[in-house]
């Protein structure tokens, strides 16, 4: 599954923009989850990290990027980067979608405990 296109189909971001967002959504799972579930993720989809570069905190604060493991935070992080709410809630869509597609139902569910939102429906 191509995320980008996908998050640029049903988001209707332009590529870059849906780069930063699922940077974002991808970071948060990475500070939700152990690390034996994120590299089931990382190897899923190999771009993750280039695109958790483009997260739109990924210069700031430490606490601030511990703080995007919950939905909450993760969605008023998003929206002061710009994104507005249906653009949020397309790319957690898509995102979730793509999870449990891809990296299998067991690393998916432990993401979807932290990370409810990313449910994919």
């Amino acid at each position: 599954m191509d995320l980008v296109q996908s998050v640029v189909t049903e988001a209707g971001l332009s590529e870059e923009r849906a780069k930063d967002g699922l940077g974002a959504v991808f970071m948060a799972i990475r500070m939700a989850v152990d690390a034996k579930s994120f590299g089931e993720v990382a190897t899923a989809f190999p771009d993750v990290g280039a695109w958790m570069q483009k997260a739109p905190l990924s210069a700031r604060w430490t606490g601030e990027m511990l703080a995007m493991a919950t939905p909450r935070a993760l969605r008023r992080i998003m929206l002061n980067a710009g994104f507005k709410e249906e653009e949020v809630d397309g790319i957690w869509t898509v995102v979730g979608r793509g999870l449990r597609e891809t990296v299998g139902v067991e690393p998916h569910q432990k993401i979807v405990e932290k990370l409810p939102v990313l449910s994919g429906e």
